[in-house]
């Protein structure tokens, strides 16, 4: 039987993973035609690196933002090792969106841009995790019985 729950568990974090993925491209997407910031940013003038130094923040914070359903539902499988099953949704998330263009990674230089890319990809996930993990909600308590006043 816990067998059985581990790997209902492990093919849940898979499956969050790969929403999770698919819900963050929609999101950029629709992020990046209606409120475009990137563009706002390049079009102060700073150049490159200091457009790209402002964006650094941002993106991680929207990331980390966007990837708190996903964590917070991987939260509601109770694992005993969470950390695991962030990685294997994380794993999950980046075989979803890195394999179908995996032919294509072999041909782009290794620069700093590529570098801030996956970082940009895979950090949300954990740090959204770490955030729920250090900040647990207490339980709720208001269903307990209350003792009525007077009584001992």
């Amino acid at each position: 039987m816990a067998r059985l729950k581990a790997l209902v568990s492990v093919g849940s974090a898979v499956a969050i993973g790969v929403v999770h993925g698919m819900l963050l491209s929609v999101a950029h997407a629709y992020l990046a035609v209606h409120f475009s910031v990137a563009a706002w940013i390049h079009s102060l003038g700073m150049g490159t690196v200091a457009s790209n130094a402002m964006l650094f923040p941002i993106d991680l914070a929207l990331n980390v933002l966007l990837s708190m359903p996903a964590v917070l539902v991987l939260r509601l499988l109770k694992p005993r090792h969470y950390a695991w099953y962030v990685l294997i949704a994380l794993l999950a998330f980046l075989a979803w969106a890195y394999l179908p263009a995996a032919h294509l990674l072999g041909q782009i230089p290794l620069s700093w841009y590529t570098l801030w890319v996956l970082v940009m990809q895979v950090a949300p996930l954990p740090v959204a995790a770490w955030l729920v993990a250090w900040r647990r909600v207490p339980p709720n308590n208001s269903f307990k019985p209350t003792p009525l006043r007077g009584a001992a």
